[in-house]
């Protein structure tokens, strides 16, 4: 889940801090378009696999003695 939370008054001190003081939205931005260009081929890739993992349970799989994907709504 996200959302989103909001610090008043807190002080954080110096060997804390992760980065630069005041760059954490900076950090996010940096590495947000490679982030969703990963995201996209991961997706791209499953469902090809998907896809083709479909075509060939539908070439195996025999019914009434018949490969499923002789049928006719399957060619569809």
């Amino acid at each position: 889940d996200t959302a989103e939370l909001s610090f008043t008054d807190v002080r954080v001190p110096v060997e804390n801090l992760l980065g630069e003081q005041d760059q954490g939205f900076f950090y996010l931005g940096r590495n947000l378009a490679r982030e969703r260009l990963v995201i996209a081929v991961q997706a791209a890739a499953a469902a090809e696999a998907a896809v083709a993992f479909a075509k060939d349970y539908t070439r195996d799989r025999q019914v009434f003695g018949k490969p499923v994907a002789s049928f006719q709504n399957t060619k569809f």
